[in-house]
């Protein structure tokens, strides 16, 4: 048996990674990305603008572009690194920090790649709720206040929506096995690293 075997063999048999552990990898990911894009995208824009005021517009038109590219990019960056991490560290960024490690779940090896893009469209439900919520809030502040929207959209008609899809996603991690909806669609675990 090779050491690799051995170690996934051992992976396997590694008890679930507790709640709050997952939480905070998850936390660490999904923060983390969104400050990353927001400080590439927010400097492009105070380039750009910076640029445009001189009177090189060419480069301020450039440099603006690139910062609503970042919106897209950066992303793609960190689900590449994190696609990377997987199959090498058998961890996301996050998970590096809260001494986690993603599995497959029968071998105890390496995520296979359809496996991560799975479980990681399934990551994303929560992730683009919580941010349409966010943008809709942000909506309902600009155009008056809480609850003064006009369009009719509240404070109240957001929260509660956004609370059930976070339970629902949070639910199945609080039991037994501690899978979630993201480690039954992609095949894996996660388990307490050594």
């Amino acid at each position: 048996m090779t050491p690799a075997e051995l170690n996934a063999q051992t992976d396997v048999a590694r008890p679930p990674a507790a709640a709050v552990a997952r939480a905070v990898a998850f936390f660490i990911d999904v923060v983390g990305t969104t400050l990353l894009t927001g400080i590439v995208f927010f400097t492009c824009f105070m380039v750009g603008f910076n640029l445009d005021t001189v009177g090189n517009v060419t480069v301020a038109n450039a440099v603006l572009k690139l910062g609503v590219g970042s919106l897209f990019l950066v992303p793609i960056g960190v689900l590449l690194l994190n696609l990377r991490l997987s199959r090498t560290r058998r961890a996301s960024v996050g998970q590096l920090a809260a001494h986690t490690r993603l599995v497959d779940e029968r071998t105890g090896g390496p995520v296979s790649y359809g496996g991560f893009f799975a479980r990681t469209l399934v990551l994303a439900v929560p992730v683009v709720a919580t941010a349409s919520s966010a943008w809709t809030l942000f909506g309902i502040v600009a155009n008056g206040g809480v609850g003064n929207s006009e369009r009719g959209t509240s404070l109240l008609s957001v929260l509660p929506i956004l609370l059930v899809v976070w339970l629902v996603f949070a639910f199945p991690m609080l039991r037994g096995d501690r899978r979630g909806w993201q480690d039954k669609a992609g095949k894996t675990r996660v388990v307490t690293a050594a």
